[in-house]
């Protein structure tokens, strides 16, 4: 009886170890799927060399000219915090983001930064705000800006009569989902 359960046990370690040294020493990892005229073509990268491999049904290549393959674009969220990061703020010279750090930086006492988020309000218009909190029972503030993809405009909610008006709900809520 104890036989069988030692081999059993020998079984599952060396399925085990098996297992691991495949997931351990995978190679490549997938970059991007891409459908080609009814085929799938996928980009793989060598981790060991840094190199990229397409791969497509029975064929596979090594891609030599990287602007020949397809760009990745960030999901909109993303996209829409970068455009904020980047603009540049009503009386400021700098982008949004070195603007909101040296203010930041002047800020005396604890101080709990929440950082970038977004939400989708329309098609391709988001709110953008970074937030933060100074000290534990104050409320969360921050700067908030109406970023529309399609056009790549940013507009700061705040000092502005009526976006502030527009997104007066939207803004504390965005506060808030921290």
């Amino acid at each position: 009886m104890y036989r069988n359960v030692i081999v059993l046990l020998c079984v599952c370690a060396i399925v085990a170890a098996g297992l691991y040294a495949f997931l351990h020493h995978d190679r490549y990892s997938i970059l991007l799927l891409q459908k080609d005229s009814g085929f799938v073509k996928a980009y793989k990268m060598d981790k060991n060399t840094g190199r990229l491999w397409w791969v497509r049904q029975d064929e596979s290549d090594l891609v030599e000219d990287l602007s020949s393959m397809p760009k990745v674009l960030p999901p909109p969220e993303k996209r829409a915090i970068e455009l904020a990061r980047s603009s540049t703020l009503p009386g400021t010279t700098g982008r949004a983001y070195e603007s909101i750090k040296s203010s930041l930086e002047t800020s005396k006492g604890l101080l709990k930064v929440y950082g970038w988020n977004a939400k989708k309000i329309a098609d391709q218009t988001y709110l953008v705000g970074y937030t933060y909190a100074e000290g534990p029972a104050s409320n969360p503030r921050g700067w908030v800006f109406e970023v529309n993809l399609e056009a790549e405009i940013v507009r700061p909610v705040v000092c502005d009569p009526e976006l502030e008006k527009k997104y007066s709900d939207w803004a504390l809520d965005l506060k808030k989902k921290n």
